[in-house]
C-alpha cells in the first residue's frame, strides 16, 4: 500500500528535480546563489556553462554532498528529488563522476558485484545485470583487471556501475537524464559491510607485496634490533704500556689474565706516545698505562694501609685513558675491569667487594628471594618491550593512514558515499580487515622475540598479547584520524613519519622517563604508548598481571586514546562527507 501511495505521489509530481531559491556557499563565497530549477521526468537535461560556473557544485548538491544555506532574507531554499527526497542517494540515483572512480585492482565483475551489493541487489540479479551491461556496452572479458583496460573501456565500466541497479535518476558529469523505474532505499548495514570487506580483501589479494611488507618487515625490525642493539660489546681495541715485566706472579699479569679477551683486544705498545697517536686517530678506544713498580708498590700500599699518600706510591695506580665521547664503550670497559677486580677480590679474600662468607666487605649486592631463574639483564631487555609495541603501533598507523586517503584521491570514496553507505560502515570495515592483519602481526612479532631471540617471559603470555592488541588498535584508529584529515597520500605519509621519532623519545622506549625534565615527564606519562611500555616490561621481565596498577593504567589509557581517535575519525569523516 505504501508503494502505491509513493507511486501515486510521484506520478502527480511531473518534476524529477526541483530547486527553489537554493544558495550554496564554499569558502565564504556563494557558488550558487538563489538558484531555482525544475527538470521534468522522462527527459534528458543537459547543464551547460563555462568552467567554474558551478555545474559540479550543483551536481554535488543534488547527490547530497553539499547542503543549502540560508539566503540573505533568512529563508532556506528547498530541494526535491522526484517530489519526495531532499537529495538523491542509494538506489534512487546512478552517478557517473568525471573521474574514473574505480578500484583498479578489481576485475570488471568484482567491481560490479561490489556496487551491486551496496545497492542491496541479490546475487542472481547482479549476475543478470552484469551480463546485460557487458553485452550492451561491449566490455571485454569480465575477469579482466580494470587497470589493464583502455581509458575508453574504463569509462564504460564506470557507466555500467551507474546503470547497474536500474536507477530512477541517472546523473552523469555534464549530462543528466531521468528515468522512472524503481523505489529508493539505503543499502542495509550488513550488505554494505559485506561489500566493503570483500572489496578490501580483493585489494590485498591483488597486492600481495603489501601483505609481505606487513608480515616480514616486523620480523626484520625485531631481528635487527636484537642483533644490533643492547648486546655486549666485543673486540674493543685497547692499547697498553707496561714498564714492568708482565709475569703470571705480578699484579699486572694477574689482571691481564682475568680480562675477557673477547671483550677487550689488548695490544701492547712500547711507548705512550705511539699509543696516544693511534688513540687520537680513532684506532684505539683506550690506553692502559702501568708503572715500572706497579706490583711492588700496590702490595706495600695494601700491607701498610696507606691509601692517601699519592707521592709515596707513584706507580701503584693503573692509569686508564678512555674515549669519553662513546659512553657505552666507557661503561663496557669499566664493567669489565670491575668484574676482574671482583674476581681478584674473591680469589684473595680481600673483602673490598661482595663476599658471601664475610660480613666485613665494603658493599654487598642484595637480592630478594624469588623462584624465577636468574638472568643477566642488558639494554636489550630494557628496550625490547617498547620496540615490540612500537612496531605494532606504527605499522598499523602507516597502514590505515593511507587506506581512506587512497580512495578519496581516486574518487571511489565519493561514489561509495553516494550509494548511501554510512561513514561508520566504512570505518568499521577498515577496522575489521586491519584487525585480521594485526592479529597475524602480533603472532609473528611475539614468536620472533620470545622464541627465536629468547626474550624472557616471566608471566603469562596473555597480558603481553592483549597489550599488543590494544596498542595495535590504538595505532589503527590514530592512522584513521590522519587518513580522514589529510586528502593526499604524501601529506598522510609525511605526518606519519614525523610523529615516529617524537613518540620514540617521549614514550620511554629509548631512555627512561626519569631522564626527562619534570614538566615533560608529566606529559609523556599519559601518551598512548608510555604506560603500555611500562606494563609490557613488567609483564615480560617481572611477571606482572592485571592486579598491578601499571598494567591496569596501560589498558585504560590505551582504550581511552583509542576511543578519542575513533570518535575524532567519525566526526571528521562525517564533516567531510557533509
Amino acid at each position: 500500500m505504501e508503494c502505491n501511495n509513493n507511486d501515486h505521489h510521484q506520478l502527480s509530481n511531473p518534476y524529477a528535480i526541483e530547486l527553489n531559491n537554493v544558495t550554496i556557499r564554499l569558502s565564504n563565497k556563494d557558488i550558487l546563489k538563489s538558484i531555482t530549477l525544475a527538470i521534468e521526468q522522462g527527459g534528458i537535461f543537459a547543464l551547460l556553462g563555462p568552467s567554474g560556473c558551478g555545474k559540479t557544485t550543483l551536481i554535488r548538491t543534488l547527490v547530497g554532498r553539499l547542503h543549502p544555506i540560508n539566503n540573505h532574507d533568512g529563508t532556506r531554499g528547498k530541494i526535491s528529488i522526484l517530489g519526495k527526497d531532499p537529495h538523491a542517494y542509494g538506489q534512487l540515483v546512478g552517478f557517473m563522476p568525471q573521474e574514473m572512480a574505480l578500484h583498479f585492482a578489481n576485475t570488471i565483475d568484482e567491481e560490479l558485484y561490489f556496487y551491486g551489493r551496496l545497492a542491496n541487489m541479490p546475487s542472481e540479479k547482479i549476475q543478470q545485470r552484469c551480463q546485460f551491461l557487458m553485452n550492451l556496452l561491449e566490455l571485454s572479458h569480465k575477469r579482466k583487471l580494470i587497470f589493464k583496460l583502455s581509458g575508453g573501456q574504463q569509462r564504460r565500466v564506470s557507466f555500467a556501475i551507474a546503470l547497474l541497479h536500474e536507477p530512477r535518476l541517472l546523473i552523469l558529469e555534464k549530462n543528466s537524464c531521468c528515468l522512472a523505474l524503481r523505489s529508493c532505499s539505503r543499502p542495509s548495514t550488513g550488505r554494505s559491510l559485506y561489500a566493503l570487506l570483500i572489496k578490501d580483501i580483493i585489494k590485498f589479494q591483488r597486492n600481495p607485496f603489501m601483505l609481505i611488507i606487513q608480515f616480514l618487515v616486523p620480523i626484520l625490525q625485531i631481528t635487527l634490533f636484537c642483533l644490533c642493539v643492547g648486546r655486549k660489546l666485543t673486540n674493543i681495541p685497547m692499547g697498553f704500556i707496561s714498564r714492568e715485566t708482565i709475569r703470571s706472579s705480578s699484579t699486572s699479569g694477574l689482571i691481564f689474565d682475568k680480562i675477557d679477551k673477547n671483550v677487550l683486544n689488548l695490544i701492547e705498545y712500547k711507548s705512550i706516545n705511539e699509543a696516544q697517536h693511534l688513540f687520537h686517530l680513532g684506532y684505539l678506544f683506550g690506553i692502559i698505562d702501568i708503572g715500572e713498580n706497579f706490583t711492588r708498590e700496590i702490595f706495600d700500599k695494601v700491607q701498610s694501609c696507606s691509601f692517601s699518600d699519592v707521592h709515596k706510591y707513584n706507580d701503584s695506580q693503573m692509569i686508564i685513558y678512555l674515549d669519553e665521547t662513546n659512553r657505552q664503550m666507557v661503561y663496557t670497559i669499566a664493567e669489565e675491569f670491575i668484574r676482574v677486580f671482583k674476581i681478584i677480590d674473591i680469589d684473595f679474600n680481600l673483602g673490598l667487594f661482595a663476599s658471601t662468607s664475610s660480613n666485613h666487605s665494603l658493599f654487598k649486592l642484595g637480592q630478594f628471594q624469588n623462584h624465577l631463574p636468574k638472568i643477566e639483564y642488558t639494554f636489550t631487555h630494557f628496550m625490547i618491550p617498547g620496540i615490540i609495541l612500537s612496531v605494532i603501533f606504527f605499522f598499523n598507523v602507516a597502514l590505515t593512514a593511507l587506506s581512506i586517503v587512497t580512495e578519496q584521491s581516486d574518487g571511489t570514496q565519493e561514489r561509495v558515499w553516494i550509494t548511501g553507505v554510512k561513514s561508520n560502515q566504512i570505518i568499521l570495515s577498515q577496522l575489521i580487515i586491519h584487525s585480521l592483519i594485526l592479529i597475524i602481526q602480533i603472532v609473528i612479532v611475539l614468536f620472533t622475540s620470545l622464541f627465536i631471540f629468547e626474550i624472557p617471559l616471566r608471566g603469562s603470555l596473555l597480558y603481553p598479547s592483549l597489550l599488543c592488541i590494544i596498542q595495535g588498535f590504538c595505532g589503527m584508529t590514530f592512522g584513521l584520524v590522519i587518513s580522514t584529515i589529510f586528502t593526499t597520500e604524501i601529506n598522510a605519509h609525511q605526518v606519519t613519519m614525523s610523529i615516529f621519532y617524537p613518540v620514540l623519545l617521549l614514550s620511554g622506549i629509548v631512555w627512561p622517563l626519569e631522564g626527562q625534565p619534570i614538566w615533560m615527564r608529566t606529559i609523556s606519562a599519559w601518551l598512548p604508548m608510555t604506560k603500555a611500555i611500562d606494563a609490557m616490561r613488567g609483564t615480560l621481565l617481572k611477571g606482572w598481571c592485571i592486579q598491578h596498577l601499571v598494567v591496569q593504567q596501560a589498558f585504560m589509557v590505551s582504550f581511552l586514546w583509542s576511543m578519542v581517535f575513533l570518535i575524532l575519525t567519525l566526526l571528521v569523516f562525517n564533516c567531510r562527507r557533509l
